[in-house]
């Protein structure tokens, strides 16, 4: 699916043409982690600022456990976040694609989110679901 398209489902607004950069989060032998961060013209001659997460997975194998590579992919597609409450989310997914060897997802930018806290109470609920998400300590 064309970039054009994704953001055009995650901001909800038909877009005609986006202006971005990218810049590579993380990488590896098996996967990468790009972040896509521009501008896109709407169809009402509008401009919208976006930034979108845009992780690309290889397959792998692991003893005994031949779809660990496609675990993410699985997790996205299943509907498992309407069970999730408020306080515990993961990254929206606006697209997810599965190919014979390689998955593609397309994620919210969380570290954007956190960083848009306006109060000291805001900033606290953003840190304590960032943890919870990617189970790790932040010290802010």
């Amino acid at each position: 699916m064309e970039l054009i398209n994704i953001i055009s489902k995650m901001l909800g607004k038909t877009i005609v043409s986006t202006d971005s950069t990218s810049t590579q989060l993380h990488g590896g032998t098996v996967g990468n982690v790009v972040l896509y961060e521009g501008a896109a013209k709407t169809s009402d001659n509008g401009c919208l600022p976006f930034k979108i997460v845009c992780k690309v997975s290889g397959k792998w194998e692991r003893y005994g456990d031949p779809d660990s590579w496609r675990r993410e992919y699985d997790l996205y597609t299943s509907g498992l976040e309407t069970l999730f409450t408020d306080e515990f989310q993961w990254p929206k997914c606006y697209h997810a694609e599965l190919n014979d060897d390689k998955i593609q997802l397309w994620l919210e930018y969380l570290v954007e989110w956190f960083l848009d806290a306006e109060t000291p109470e805001e900033k606290e609920y953003h840190i304590k679901t960032l943890q919870k998400i990617y189970e790790i300590q932040l010290i802010v």
